[in-house]
């Protein structure tokens, strides 16, 4: 439920949704938004991961992301398996 909340939030006030690195290096986002990890059987994909890399990325080619709201999913990914940048992540 929380990603379909998300996204038309983002609608609303005009973000733009991206998922990969040169789009979020185009956009020149201030924030991002993810989640730490989701369930696909047999195994779950950690997008808090994936995101991380594409904000690495971007940072090396000039964009400075100032926050990475991440949405916690207990039943994908335990806390202490995230891995948290101070001060950027939320």
């Amino acid at each position: 439920m929380e990603l379909p909340i998300a996204m038309l939030a983002c609608a609303r006030i005009g973000a733009v949704i991206r998922s990969s690195c040169p789009e979020i290096a185009d956009c020149k986002p201030k924030v991002v938004i993810t989640c730490k990890a989701v369930k696909r059987p047999p195994k779950a994909i950690h997008l808090k991961d994936i995101v991380d890399a594409a904000i690495n990325d971007s940072t090396q080619n000039g964009v400075s992301i100032d926050v990475c709201v991440v949405y916690e999913n207990p039943r994908a990914m335990k806390r202490v398996d995230t891995k948290w940048k101070e001060r950027r992540d939320i």
